[in-house]
């Protein structure tokens, strides 16, 4: 299964269809429910949204985080949600912009790492703190116990 992930406009800014999204029966239900939330409100907060999951849906994120083949459906959910949270947090990017897009990525599966450790009991996270953002590097995000 391949994901089509288009642009649209002058400023070729990714344009996600949240409604095809949540109506993909293949994508996980994780990501089909964020799109779903997505379609009523224009921000969220990924630490927020990340505190929120259920155990089986942060399962599932975990997962995805954890894909190590680039060319996998796995790796394609796990682009599809990152653009997803960069919207709704509004650090989206130009779809040129690889070296950031591969940027948010990483950021991302650090941050589930993080709260994966802290359902561990490892370290607290500061989800106030999570983001996508340039800023990411000033902002105290997760200490050690």
């Amino acid at each position: 299964m391949e994901l089509n992930l288009d642009y649209e406009g002058s400023d070729k800014e990714w344009y996600l269809n949240y409604k095809i999204i949540s109506e993909s029966e293949n994508i996980c239900p994780t990501i089909r429910l964020l799109a779903i939330d997505l379609q009523k409100t224009t921000y969220l907060s990924i630490g927020d949204w990340i505190r929120s999951l259920s155990d089986r849906s942060f399962d599932e994120i975990n997962e995805l985080a954890q894909t190590e083949d680039e060319e996998s459906f796995d790796m394609e959910q796990l682009l599809l949600l990152t653009l997803m949270l960069s919207h709704a947090e509004g650090t989206n990017l130009p779809n040129d912009d690889m070296e950031g897009m591969n940027r948010q990525l990483a950021i991302l599966r650090q941050l589930i790492v993080f709260a994966s450790l802290e359902k561990k009991g490892l370290v607290r996270c500061h989800y106030n703190n999570f983001t996508l953002g340039e800023d990411l590097g000033d902002r105290t995000i997760v200490e050690k116990i």
